[in-house]
Protein backbone atom coordinates (compact mmCIF):
# COMPACT_ATOMS: atom_id res chain seq x y z
CA UNK A 1 0.00 0.00 0.00
CA UNK A 2 1.49 3.29 -1.11
CA UNK A 3 1.49 6.30 1.20
CA UNK A 4 2.02 9.87 0.03
CA UNK A 5 3.96 12.38 2.10
CA UNK A 6 4.23 16.05 1.27
CA UNK A 7 5.66 19.21 2.75
CA UNK A 8 4.52 22.10 0.57
CA UNK A 9 7.33 23.77 -1.29
CA UNK A 10 9.91 21.29 0.00
CA UNK A 11 9.29 17.61 -0.68
CA UNK A 12 6.69 15.24 -2.10
CA UNK A 13 7.32 11.51 -2.11
CA UNK A 14 5.48 8.20 -2.18
CA UNK A 15 6.58 5.26 -0.03
CA UNK A 16 5.36 1.75 -0.71
CA UNK A 17 6.34 -1.00 1.66
CA UNK A 18 8.96 -0.37 4.30
CA UNK A 19 12.51 -1.65 3.66
CA UNK A 20 13.14 -5.29 4.61
CA UNK A 21 16.38 -5.59 6.57
CA UNK A 22 18.36 -8.73 7.40
CA UNK A 23 20.78 -8.45 10.34
CA UNK A 24 24.41 -9.36 9.74
CA UNK A 25 25.76 -11.91 12.18
CA UNK A 26 27.80 -10.61 15.09
CA UNK A 27 30.29 -13.44 15.40
CA UNK A 28 31.29 -14.33 18.97
CA UNK A 29 32.15 -18.03 18.68
CA UNK A 30 35.68 -19.41 18.56
CA UNK A 31 37.08 -16.25 20.10
CA UNK A 32 38.91 -15.26 23.25
CA UNK A 33 36.80 -13.59 25.98
CA UNK A 34 38.21 -10.18 25.08
CA UNK A 35 37.41 -10.65 21.39
CA UNK A 36 33.88 -11.76 22.23
CA UNK A 37 33.29 -8.59 24.22
CA UNK A 38 34.67 -6.38 21.44
CA UNK A 39 32.56 -8.18 18.84
CA UNK A 40 29.40 -7.99 20.95
CA UNK A 41 29.91 -4.21 21.35
CA UNK A 42 29.98 -3.58 17.61
CA UNK A 43 27.20 -1.66 15.96
CA UNK A 44 24.57 -3.96 14.46
CA UNK A 45 24.58 -3.77 10.65
CA UNK A 46 22.01 -4.94 8.11
CA UNK A 47 21.63 -5.98 4.48
CA UNK A 48 18.54 -5.22 2.44
CA UNK A 49 16.54 -8.35 1.59
CA UNK A 50 15.50 -6.72 -1.69
CA UNK A 51 15.81 -3.42 -3.50
CA UNK A 52 13.87 -0.65 -1.78
CA UNK A 53 12.23 2.08 -3.83
CA UNK A 54 10.49 5.40 -3.16
CA UNK A 55 8.95 7.75 -5.69
CA UNK A 56 10.11 11.37 -5.47
CA UNK A 57 7.70 13.77 -7.16
CA UNK A 58 9.44 16.99 -6.19
CA UNK A 59 12.29 18.14 -3.97
CA UNK A 60 13.41 21.76 -3.66
CA UNK A 61 15.40 22.97 -6.70
CA UNK A 62 17.31 19.71 -7.27
CA UNK A 63 16.31 17.30 -10.03
CA UNK A 64 15.57 14.14 -8.06
CA UNK A 65 12.15 13.34 -9.47
CA UNK A 66 11.52 9.71 -10.35
CA UNK A 67 11.78 6.26 -8.81
CA UNK A 68 14.66 6.36 -6.35
CA UNK A 69 16.21 2.94 -5.68
CA UNK A 70 18.34 1.85 -2.74
CA UNK A 71 19.73 -1.46 -4.07
CA UNK A 72 20.34 -4.62 -2.12
CA UNK A 73 23.50 -5.19 -4.16
CA UNK A 74 25.50 -2.72 -6.21
CA UNK A 75 28.61 -3.35 -8.29
CA UNK A 76 28.76 -6.92 -6.99
CA UNK A 77 28.72 -5.89 -3.33
CA UNK A 78 25.94 -6.28 -0.81
CA UNK A 79 25.07 -2.91 0.68
CA UNK A 80 25.40 -2.65 4.45
CA UNK A 81 23.44 -0.21 6.58
CA UNK A 82 23.51 0.55 10.28
CA UNK A 83 20.52 2.92 10.46
CA UNK A 84 21.21 6.40 11.76
CA UNK A 85 24.91 6.52 12.68
CA UNK A 86 24.32 7.83 16.20
CA UNK A 87 27.50 8.17 18.29
CA UNK A 88 27.36 6.36 21.65
CA UNK A 89 23.89 5.07 20.69
CA UNK A 90 23.12 3.65 24.14
CA UNK A 91 23.76 7.05 25.75
CA UNK A 92 21.99 9.14 23.10
CA UNK A 93 19.02 6.75 23.13
CA UNK A 94 18.74 7.00 26.92
CA UNK A 95 19.10 10.80 27.04
CA UNK A 96 16.55 11.32 24.24
CA UNK A 97 14.03 8.91 25.74
CA UNK A 98 14.49 6.48 22.85
CA UNK A 99 13.71 9.02 20.11
CA UNK A 100 17.21 9.29 18.63
CA UNK A 101 18.00 5.59 18.36
CA UNK A 102 19.69 4.22 15.22
CA UNK A 103 16.68 2.16 14.06
CA UNK A 104 14.02 4.67 15.10
CA UNK A 105 12.33 7.45 13.16
CA UNK A 106 15.51 8.32 11.24
CA UNK A 107 15.85 4.87 9.64
CA UNK A 108 14.21 5.53 6.26
CA UNK A 109 16.08 8.79 5.72
CA UNK A 110 19.35 7.18 6.81
CA UNK A 111 19.15 4.41 4.16
CA UNK A 112 19.07 6.98 1.36
CA UNK A 113 21.62 9.18 3.11
CA UNK A 114 24.07 6.32 3.71
CA UNK A 115 23.99 5.21 0.07
CA UNK A 116 24.61 8.78 -1.10
CA UNK A 117 27.57 9.05 1.29
CA UNK A 118 29.03 5.77 0.09
CA UNK A 119 28.98 6.67 -3.62
CA UNK A 120 28.29 10.40 -4.00
CA UNK A 121 25.18 9.77 -6.09
CA UNK A 122 21.71 8.20 -5.96
CA UNK A 123 20.18 5.62 -8.29
CA UNK A 124 16.96 6.12 -10.23
CA UNK A 125 15.15 3.51 -12.30
CA UNK A 126 14.48 4.80 -15.81
CA UNK A 127 13.25 2.52 -18.61
CA UNK A 128 14.16 -0.55 -16.61
CA UNK A 129 17.73 0.60 -15.98
CA UNK A 130 19.41 2.14 -12.94
CA UNK A 131 20.91 5.53 -13.75
CA UNK A 132 23.13 7.60 -11.52
CA UNK A 133 22.28 11.14 -10.45
CA UNK A 134 25.02 13.03 -8.71
CA UNK A 135 24.05 14.73 -5.46
CA UNK A 136 26.33 16.95 -3.40
CA UNK A 137 27.04 16.42 0.27
CA UNK A 138 25.05 19.44 1.37
CA UNK A 139 22.03 18.36 -0.70
CA UNK A 140 22.26 14.82 0.71
CA UNK A 141 22.19 16.24 4.23
CA UNK A 142 19.24 18.50 3.40
CA UNK A 143 17.35 15.55 1.88
CA UNK A 144 18.01 13.61 5.10
CA UNK A 145 16.45 16.46 7.08
CA UNK A 146 13.48 16.89 4.75
CA UNK A 147 12.55 13.19 4.75
CA UNK A 148 12.45 13.10 8.56
CA UNK A 149 10.49 16.35 8.75
CA UNK A 150 8.03 15.25 6.04
CA UNK A 151 7.53 11.52 6.67
CA UNK A 152 7.77 11.56 10.46
CA UNK A 153 6.57 15.16 10.99
CA UNK A 154 9.25 15.68 13.65
CA UNK A 155 11.07 18.93 12.74
CA UNK A 156 13.09 19.09 15.96
CA UNK A 157 14.47 15.58 15.41
CA UNK A 158 15.15 16.54 11.78
CA UNK A 159 17.15 19.57 12.89
CA UNK A 160 19.17 17.54 15.38
CA UNK A 161 19.91 14.91 12.75
CA UNK A 162 20.80 17.56 10.17
CA UNK A 163 23.18 19.31 12.57
CA UNK A 164 24.84 15.95 13.32
CA UNK A 165 25.40 14.98 9.69
CA UNK A 166 26.67 18.46 8.83
CA UNK A 167 29.13 18.20 11.71
CA UNK A 168 30.41 15.03 10.04
CA UNK A 169 32.40 17.23 7.63
CA UNK A 170 34.38 18.64 10.56
CA UNK A 171 35.05 15.12 11.85
CA UNK A 172 36.40 13.96 8.48
CA UNK A 173 33.52 11.66 7.53
CA UNK A 174 33.98 10.73 3.85
CA UNK A 175 31.43 11.51 1.19
CA UNK A 176 31.83 9.46 -1.98
CA UNK A 177 35.38 8.52 -0.92
CA UNK A 178 36.20 12.23 -0.58
CA UNK A 179 37.10 13.86 2.72
CA UNK A 180 36.88 17.57 3.59
CA UNK A 181 35.88 18.83 0.17
CA UNK A 182 35.71 22.63 0.17
CA UNK A 183 32.54 22.57 -1.88
CA UNK A 184 30.83 20.82 1.05
CA UNK A 185 31.92 23.12 3.88
CA UNK A 186 28.85 23.99 6.03
CA UNK A 187 29.67 27.72 5.91
CA UNK A 188 26.38 28.89 7.37
CA UNK A 189 26.52 26.46 10.25
CA UNK A 190 30.19 27.24 10.88
CA UNK A 191 29.51 31.00 10.92
CA UNK A 192 26.60 30.62 13.35
CA UNK A 193 28.71 28.33 15.56
CA UNK A 194 31.64 30.78 15.56
CA UNK A 195 29.41 33.71 16.54
CA UNK A 196 27.65 31.70 19.24
CA UNK A 197 30.85 30.22 20.67
CA UNK A 198 32.51 33.63 20.56
CA UNK A 199 29.69 35.19 22.54
CA UNK A 200 29.72 32.34 25.03
CA UNK A 201 33.51 32.58 25.46
CA UNK A 202 33.38 36.33 25.93
CA UNK A 203 30.48 35.99 28.36
CA UNK A 204 32.38 33.33 30.34
CA UNK A 205 35.38 35.62 30.72
CA UNK A 206 33.21 38.52 31.83
CA UNK A 207 31.20 36.33 34.19
CA UNK A 208 34.44 35.11 35.78
CA UNK A 209 35.46 38.72 36.38
CA UNK A 210 32.06 39.43 37.95
CA UNK A 211 32.30 36.35 40.19
CA UNK A 212 35.75 37.43 41.36
CA UNK A 213 34.35 40.89 42.13
CA UNK A 214 31.50 39.26 44.01
CA UNK A 215 33.96 37.20 46.09
CA UNK A 216 35.69 40.42 47.09
CA UNK A 217 32.30 41.89 47.95
CA UNK A 218 31.22 38.96 50.17
CA UNK A 219 32.63 40.65 53.23
CA UNK A 220 30.73 43.90 52.68
CA UNK A 221 28.00 44.84 55.15
CA UNK A 222 25.32 45.15 52.50
CA UNK A 223 24.98 48.92 52.88
CA UNK A 224 23.66 50.42 49.69
CA UNK A 225 24.56 53.85 48.51
CA UNK A 226 21.67 56.19 47.98
CA UNK A 227 22.09 56.28 44.22
CA UNK A 228 22.69 52.55 43.66
CA UNK A 229 19.07 51.57 43.14
CA UNK A 230 18.66 54.36 40.63
CA UNK A 231 21.70 53.15 38.68
CA UNK A 232 20.23 49.67 38.33
CA UNK A 233 16.92 51.05 37.12
CA UNK A 234 18.73 53.27 34.61
CA UNK A 235 20.64 50.25 33.31
CA UNK A 236 17.38 48.33 32.86
CA UNK A 237 15.82 51.22 30.97
CA UNK A 238 18.97 51.66 28.87
CA UNK A 239 18.94 48.06 27.63
CA UNK A 240 15.16 47.61 27.45
CA UNK A 241 14.91 50.14 24.63
CA UNK A 242 17.31 48.43 22.18
CA UNK A 243 15.95 45.03 23.21
CA UNK A 244 12.43 46.15 22.32
CA UNK A 245 13.63 47.56 19.00
CA UNK A 246 15.40 44.28 18.18
CA UNK A 247 12.27 42.26 19.02
CA UNK A 248 10.34 44.44 16.56
CA UNK A 249 13.10 44.02 13.97
CA UNK A 250 12.93 40.24 14.40
CA UNK A 251 9.21 40.35 13.74
CA UNK A 252 9.52 42.26 10.45
CA UNK A 253 12.65 40.49 9.11
CA UNK A 254 11.72 38.56 5.95
CA UNK A 255 14.69 36.21 5.64
CA UNK A 256 16.39 33.76 7.97
CA UNK A 257 19.81 35.40 7.55
CA UNK A 258 18.37 38.69 8.85
CA UNK A 259 16.59 36.93 11.71
CA UNK A 260 19.83 35.15 12.60
CA UNK A 261 21.76 38.43 12.60
CA UNK A 262 19.13 40.21 14.71
CA UNK A 263 19.14 37.31 17.18
CA UNK A 264 22.94 37.45 17.48
CA UNK A 265 22.83 41.20 18.18
CA UNK A 266 20.00 40.67 20.69
CA UNK A 267 22.03 38.01 22.50
CA UNK A 268 25.01 40.37 22.64
CA UNK A 269 22.85 43.15 24.11
CA UNK A 270 21.44 40.74 26.71
CA UNK A 271 24.96 39.63 27.72
CA UNK A 272 26.08 43.27 28.07
CA UNK A 273 22.96 44.02 30.09
CA UNK A 274 23.49 41.08 32.41
CA UNK A 275 27.18 41.90 32.87
CA UNK A 276 26.48 45.54 33.71
CA UNK A 277 23.90 44.67 36.39
CA UNK A 278 25.14 41.41 37.93
CA UNK A 279 27.88 42.88 40.11
CA UNK A 280 25.54 45.53 41.50
CA UNK A 281 22.78 43.00 42.11
CA UNK A 282 24.84 40.40 44.00
CA UNK A 283 26.22 43.08 46.33
CA UNK A 284 22.90 44.78 46.93
CA UNK A 285 19.81 44.05 48.96
CA UNK A 286 17.69 45.87 46.39
CA UNK A 287 16.61 45.24 42.83
CA UNK A 288 17.76 41.61 42.74
CA UNK A 289 14.78 40.95 40.46
CA UNK A 290 16.37 43.13 37.78
CA UNK A 291 18.76 40.25 36.96
CA UNK A 292 15.76 38.25 35.75
CA UNK A 293 15.22 40.59 32.78
CA UNK A 294 18.60 40.11 31.03
CA UNK A 295 18.48 36.40 31.91
CA UNK A 296 15.10 35.99 30.21
CA UNK A 297 16.10 38.08 27.20
CA UNK A 298 19.40 36.24 26.89
CA UNK A 299 17.74 32.83 26.97
CA UNK A 300 15.13 33.79 24.40
CA UNK A 301 17.67 35.41 22.08
CA UNK A 302 19.90 32.33 22.31
CA UNK A 303 16.93 30.12 21.38
CA UNK A 304 16.04 32.46 18.52
CA UNK A 305 19.65 32.46 17.28
CA UNK A 306 19.76 28.65 17.29
CA UNK A 307 16.36 28.27 15.61
CA UNK A 308 16.85 30.81 12.83
CA UNK A 309 20.49 29.81 12.34
CA UNK A 310 19.45 26.24 11.63
CA UNK A 311 16.58 27.36 9.38
CA UNK A 312 18.94 29.67 7.51
CA UNK A 313 21.44 26.85 6.98
CA UNK A 314 18.59 24.70 5.61
CA UNK A 315 17.34 27.43 3.31
CA UNK A 316 13.92 27.42 4.98
CA UNK A 317 11.59 30.32 5.65
CA UNK A 318 12.64 32.44 2.65
CA UNK A 319 9.95 34.44 0.89
CA UNK A 320 9.66 35.20 -2.78
CA UNK A 321 8.14 38.33 -4.24
CA UNK A 322 4.63 37.01 -3.73
CA UNK A 323 5.07 36.54 0.03
CA UNK A 324 4.95 32.74 -0.19
CA UNK A 325 7.39 30.93 2.05
CA UNK A 326 9.40 27.87 1.21
CA UNK A 327 10.16 28.66 -2.46
CA UNK A 328 12.92 31.01 -3.52
CA UNK A 329 12.56 33.04 -6.66
CA UNK A 330 15.75 31.51 -8.06
CA UNK A 331 14.07 28.70 -9.95
CA UNK A 332 13.01 26.36 -7.18
CA UNK A 333 10.10 24.26 -8.35
CA UNK A 334 6.76 24.41 -6.62
CA UNK A 335 5.84 21.08 -5.03
CA UNK A 336 2.27 22.15 -4.40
Amino acid sequence: MNRDYEKEGVLKLTVGKLPLLEPILLRTSCMTPGERIRSARRRRRFNLVEDWTVKVSCWRDVDLTGELVVPREYEGRLQEFDGASVPCPWLVTAVSGGILRPLGVMLIASLIHDFAFAYGFLLFRENGKLNRRKIGRRDADRLFHDIIATVNEMPVVAWIGYAAVRAGWLMGVKYGEKRWGWDAVPWKGVSVAIVTLGLLAWGSVELTAVVLAWIECVGCDGVVESGEEGLLLKAAKLYLVPSGVLVAALGVARSEILRTGVSAIGLLVAVLWGWSTLCEVVCSRFDRSLWVLPLVFGGLWALSLLTHGVRWSLGLGEEDGTGRKGNKADGRRDCG
